[in-house]
């Protein structure tokens, strides 16, 4: 089951939400998860995680997500296939893909397929991985409101 990491104990129901932003983590690796929570911290953002690709979508089918990082190589469903259902299902979603790994071909088709918003890499800095996600979440902002997403409806 996925995750969920909110500061000053906030959760999904709280008053709160509508100035709060959702950013999921997707890796199969829990010591790599439990970093990237740790390097977000912030009172104004809501960190979930999910183990899989699988996970990862059946989080989002239940939680607004506004950014999606995940991890390339994992098994099952790898980070391209999971960003390209996520762009089919929830399009207002920013994709951000994380590897550890140079697979250039891979990570190219995947910017085109997936519209992938940024790549960054293993290991990562802790500010840059910020300064990133923050991008994002104006990014996700100015793509689509939660209310003009497609795809399920979702309960928050």
């Amino acid at each position: 089951m996925a995750d969920r990491i909110t500061d000053e104990g906030r959760g999904a129901g709280s008053t709160a939400t509508s100035t709060r932003r959702t950013v999921l983590f997707v890796d199969d690796e829990p010591a790599i998860l439990s970093s990237l929570r740790r390097s977000l911290r912030a009172p104004d953002v809501d960190v979930l995680t999910a183990a899989s690709g699988q996970e990862a979508l059946e989080t989002m089918a239940r939680s607004t997500v506004h950014v999606i990082v995940s991890d390339m190589r994992m098994p099952g469903m790898n980070g391209a296939e999971l960003l390209q259902q996520v762009l089919d299902r929830w399009p207002g979603t920013v994709r951000m893909l994380l590897t550890g790994h140079a697979e250039e071909d891979a990570v190219r088709e995947a910017f085109d397929q997936a519209r992938i918003h940024r790549m960054m890499h293993k290991p990562w800095d802790d500010g840059e991985l910020r300064r990133t996600v923050r991008e994002a979440l104006g990014a996700g902002r100015e793509l689509a409101a939660p209310a003009e997403r497609s795809g399920p409806a979702r309960a928050d």
